[in-house]
């Protein structure tokens, strides 16, 4: 089954990797190098760019390795987690924050239509608001990153589905009809799977426990708007 199911959403809950009420992951935050691996870009195309951290975690790890990576980019940490005043205070103390952090869901994004260059989503929307589980918020997330991406801008979400066989299973599952309905408005939509000899993840999954075949891990989603 391509899709996250509910109970692999349940097995992950009890090992601590996601919490269903919150993107507070207990201090494992994903870098720069992750979101490059998982979601397909190379940081030197974000220079001079206004970029969209949708889910931002704790400590925003992406945003500050990106800029001790000396890449000069306008990143907007997204997290509602961040009206907490017990996350705020984590956030506030953490060394070389940028205070650029904006309280609020994907699903009411307070920005201008066409704001951002590139909009990044790993391990945020794609889990916490998967179309399986939560279809009318998915809708509305997925229409706000339509709405806020500029002309000539990209897109790119994680994980759409784990353990796929191939892309169409991202297509015909959950995300399909999401996908569709960008098409119509003139958006270009494609699926990518991500490998695990790419990330250099072999052995058993830690979900699971099964073997991970080098050529199956997840898949992303890379939406696109013409200019």
């Amino acid at each position: 089954m391509g899709e996250i199911s509910k109970h692999d959403c349940d097995e992950l809950e009890l090992k601590g990797e996601i919490r269903q009420d919150s993107t507070e992951r207990g201090g494992r935050e994903r870098g720069l190098e992750l979101y490059e691996i998982y979601l397909g870009f190379k940081k030197e195309e974000l220079e001079g760019k206004d970029v969209l951290d949708l889910g931002s975690g704790e400590t925003e790890k992406f945003e500050r390795e990106l800029k001790e990576a000396g890449v000069s980019a306008n990143v907007i940490p997204l997290n509602p987690d961040y009206s907490a005043g017990s996350f705020k205070n984590k956030l506030e103390t953490t060394p070389g924050w940028q205070g650029k952090t904006v309280a609020a869901s994907a699903q009411e994004m307070p920005f201008k239509e066409e704001s951002f260059d590139r909009i990044f989503a790993l391990y945020s929307v794609t889990v916490f608001s998967h179309p399986f589980l939560h279809p009318e918020e998915a809708k509305k997330w997925m229409s706000e990153i339509a709405r806020v991406l500029k002309p000539g801008g990209e897109a790119r979400l994680a994980p759409a589905a784990e353990g796929p066989e191939n892309t169409l299973e991202v297509w015909r599952g959950e995300f399909g009809d999401l996908l569709l309905d960008l098409e119509k408005q003139g958006l270009k939509c494609k699926v990518e799977l991500v490998k695990n000899k790419e990330i250099g993840l072999t052995g058993p999954s830690a979900v699971s426990g099964k073997e991970m075949g080098e050529n199956n891990l997840c898949a992303r989603i890379i939406i696109e708007k013409p200019k």
